[in-house]
C-alpha cells in the first residue's frame, strides 16, 4: 500500500486490498497501520502521511483530530505552535479576540490581578497620587506612590513625571 493507506485484507490470490487512512490518521509507509495524529496535532484528509501541527492561537485537545479550535478571548497559545490547549492570560495581561497567539499587556498606568482578561477594559487605573511605567502590571500594588511633596490628580499615571510639586505649604 502507498504512504497514507493501510492493509485491510489479503486477497485469496494473495493480492493486498487497501484502505486510506481516516482523517486525523496517518501512516508514513506501506508498511505501517494508521496511526492517531497526537493531541496539537491533526489531519483533515484521509491517505494523510504525516499531521500537521495546529497553527499559533489554534489547539487540538485530542488525538485523532481533523482540525484544530481556535483559542477563546482571554486565552493564548504563548506564540506557540502544536498546542493541546490555550492558556489564560497570566495577570497583568488580557486578549480581547479569539485564535490569539499572544496576550497583551495592560499599558503602564493600569494593572489587572486576574487571571484570563478578555479586554482591556479589565485593566484598572493606578489611583490618584500614584503611577506605573511598567506594562503589564498585575496588582495595585506596582502602583508606586509619588514622592513626598508631590502629588498627581490623575487616575492611570504611566511616569512619575505626572507627580508635581505640592504648592508651599501643603502636604502629601
Amino acid at each position: 500500500c502507498p504512504p497514507g493507506w493501510f492493509t485491510n485484507t489479503l486477497t485469496g490470490a494473495g493480492a493486498v486490498d487497501c484502505d486510506p487512512c481516516d482523517p486525523g490518521r496517518f501512516s508514513r509507509d506501506s508498511r505501517e497501520e494508521c496511526q492517531s495524529c497526537r493531541a496539537g496535532q491533526f489531519s483533515s484528509s484521509e491517505h494523510a502521511t504525516a499531521c500537521i501541527e495546529c497553527p499559533e492561537g489554534q489547539f487540538a485537545s485530542d488525538s485523532n483530530s481533523k482540525s484544530c479550535l481556535v483559542c477563546a478571548r482571554g486565552k493564548s497559545t504563548a506564540s506557540q505552535t502544536g498546542r493541546s490547549q490555550c492558556d489564560d492570560c497570566r495577570a497583568g495581561y488580557y486578549v480581547e479576540t479569539e485564535k490569539s497567539s499572544a496576550c497583551i499587556g495592560c499599558p503602564a498606568g493600569k494593572y489587572v490581578e486576574d487571571t484570563g482578561s478578555e479586554s482591556s477594559t479589565a485593566c484598572i487605573r493606578c489611583g490618584k497620587g500614584k503611577y506605573v511605567e511598567d506594562t503589564g502590571s498585575d496588582s495595585q500594588d506596582d502602583c508606586i506612590p509619588c514622592n513626598a511633596g508631590k502629588y498627581t490628580e490623575e487616575l492611570g499615571s504611566d511616569s512619575f513625571t505626572a507627580c508635581r510639586q505640592c504648592r508651599a505649604g501643603s502636604t502629601t
